[in-house]
């Protein structure tokens, strides 16, 4: 059933809208205090937005108006929800755990553990059904709260942050675990990882001081930024211009070729995003030795160390250096630098209006 759903609460700046159509998971994708939480919380019924309004196919999921209220409890919602952390009872066992939803909802106890023991099975944990939480590691517990979540068979899955708890080898299992059981299932899954994003959901939401900026399908999404903050987890530089014949021109008049993806016409709104592989950076003093074709000069503004790489921000443009090299000229934060880029792996495309 396809969801629509919109929630205003003004002490968090949160105003936003969200469509997740059937069958497919959406990835809110926002830095942390951008929303995301509130607005999982606001669907599974554990937040009571200022306004707001919600349906779930046909039915009314919920409403919140000065003139009308309907606000069922998060146990009369066919909502489930999977946080960072995963809540398990620490007095059941794992099978119990899992049984539970079934057991809440009018199952005998041999059925309800019947069901819970096929849903340990789907996620690899049927070793651990007489196991207690407190002897279970992050990762097996986790999988064990997938599995209850699932047992209740909610028409949407919420899942806030699932990974973010897990150490990297227990979040690589799980990532890969969680992409198998979301196929086909209508869910929503919130983040700031761009992997998670890439690897789990079909569609991405961006969601930036508590507003829905850009959505639309992963890939095109992640591949062609129309906002900073898209661009940035992507790892793309982004800047924005006027289109022209063979790229785009900057407020400034500086003109960069790139390749046209889509056919905007010239002298309209368009962006330019590239990876740091085709981009290269010198200090602007030394910069005129090798020509400035297709190039920006502009201020570094954050400098990010990475595992073999130095990673430079400047005028909207991403460059990485080799760490070896960055020893003798990297440069640094406030520094006047000229960017480099190759049109070969520039993409144009037009700005649309940010929402």
């Amino acid at each position: 059933m396809k969801l629509v759903a919109s929630a205003r609460i003004a002490a968090r700046g949160l105003d936003a809208n969200v469509t997740l159509e059937p069958g497919r998971t959406l990835a809110l994708l926002g830095p942390n205090g951008s929303g995301k939480s509130s607005l999982l919380g606001i669907l599974a019924g554990l937040l009571r937005p200022d306004t707001g309004s919600a349906r779930l196919g046909d039915s009314e999921l919920f409403e919140v108006s000065p003139a009308a209220g309907r606000w069922p409890r998060p146990d009369e919602r066919p909502i489930g929800l999977l946080g960072q952390d995963p809540m398990l009872f620490p007095h059941l066992s794992a099978l119990d755990n899992v049984a539970f939803p079934g057991r809440a909802g009018g199952l005998s106890r041999s059925d309800a553990r019947e069901t819970a023991m096929s849903w340990l099975r789907a996620v690899d944990a049927k070793a651990l059904a007489q196991s207690r939480p407190g002897s279970l590691s992050g990762g097996q517990a986790q999988r064990v709260a997938i599995a209850r979540a699932l047992a209740a068979e909610p028409s949407v899955l919420l899942l806030d942050e699932p990974l973010a708890a897990l150490d990297v080898d227990a979040a690589v299992t799980i990532r890969a675990l969680l992409a198998t059981v979301l196929r086909d299932r209508t869910a929503i899954l919130a983040t700031h990882n761009v992997v998670d994003a890439s690897m789990l959901a079909d569609d991405i939401a961006v969601l930036h001081d508590g507003t829905i900026v850009e959505t639309g399908p992963t890939r095109d999404v992640l591949a062609r930024p129309q906002h900073p903050f898209t661009a940035r987890i992507a790892g793309r530089g982004l800047i924005r211009g006027v289109r022209t014949k063979s790229g785009i021109r900057l407020p400034d008049g500086t003109a960069l070729s790139g390749m046209a993806a889509d056919d905007a016409p010239t002298g309209s709104d368009a962006l330019l995003t590239v990876r740091p592989g085709y981009v290269r950076v010198e200090h602007a003093a030394t910069a005129g030795r090798s020509g400035t074709a297709n190039s920006v000069t502009a201020t570094v503004t954050a400098v990010e160390t990475h595992a073999e790489w130095l990673r430079i921000w400047a005028g909207g443009l991403i460059a990485d250096l080799d760490l070896e090299l960055a020893r003798d000229q990297a440069p640094s934060r406030g520094d006047t630098v000229t960017m480099y880029v190759d049109p070969a792996g520039a993409v144009v495309y037009r700005e649309t209006p940010l929402r």
